[in-house]
């Protein structure tokens, strides 16, 4: 495929009669693409080995709009997990555990998770990958965004839970710092263990036991 640095490629352009597309639109979809390309590859060949060339590459586009688009390796980095993070909270978390409290909140927390391993594979490995990364590479505005995640990751956990203590759905013994840690921790050694062992290790059957976990957390309110 021909490489442009103007934001089109030959899939993009319209069939003859059509609107042209508009320049945000180009834009908007090359971003798209060089996300997506630069998701592929750090989930194949990791953070370290993935280079801005190999995502235009990938994507179909030059290493100068790469460049142009986001400035450097580490400003693609942040755009690819804000769409990987907030983009998925937004669209998939929020909606369900506004509905849901305590108990059944800590419920939608470990399905959505685990759904996300249905979804997209792919992007699952991405997001660990950088998140693992980010605790030994020198990209601070990365490892700042990662250890951001992850705090709000445990406070969250952790009210659901003490919510779901007061409202009685979980256990008035339950400590709810420990279940944010231990939720928490089991996410992330699914991640690790999965891409480790992507052959022998069974995500689902790993999530069974997180949600066994969760259950034996139930209050007499929800039994």
């Amino acid at each position: 495929m021909k490489l442009h640095d103007d934001g089109a490629s030959p899939r993009e352009v319209p069939p003859a009669g059509g609107a042209p597309a508009t320049k945000q639109a180009r834009s908007a979809l090359s971003t798209r693409k060089l996300l997506d390309a630069a998701a592929e590859l750090i989930s194949e060949v990791g953070l370290t080995n993935t280079t801005l060339a190999m995502i235009g590459e990938r994507a179909g586009y030059s290493h100068g709009l790469v460049t142009r688009r986001f400035g450097s390796k580490e400003g693609l980095l942040l755009a690819l997990v804000d769409r990987m993070t907030i983009g998925w909270f937004e669209t998939y978390v929020n909606p369900a555990i506004d509905e849901a409290d305590g108990l059944e909140g800590l419920r939608i927390r470990v399905a959505t998770v685990r759904d996300g391993w249905k979804i997209s594979t792919r992007r699952m490995r991405a997001l660990y990958s950088l998140m693992f990364e980010a605790a030994i590479q020198p990209l601070p505005s990365l490892t700042e965004q990662m250890q951001e995640l992850n705090r709000i990751a445990l406070s969250s956990t952790e009210e659901a839970t003490a919510r779901g203590v007061r409202d009685g759905s979980i256990r008035s013994d339950v400590d709810p710092k420990t279940v944010a840690r231990q939720l928490t921790a089991q996410f992330r050694g699914v991640a690790y263990l999965a891409m480790l062992l992507p052959d022998e290790f069974d995500v689902f059957e790993a999530f069974a036991d997180i949600e066994a976990y969760v259950d034996s957390l139930a209050g007499a309110s929800t039994r």
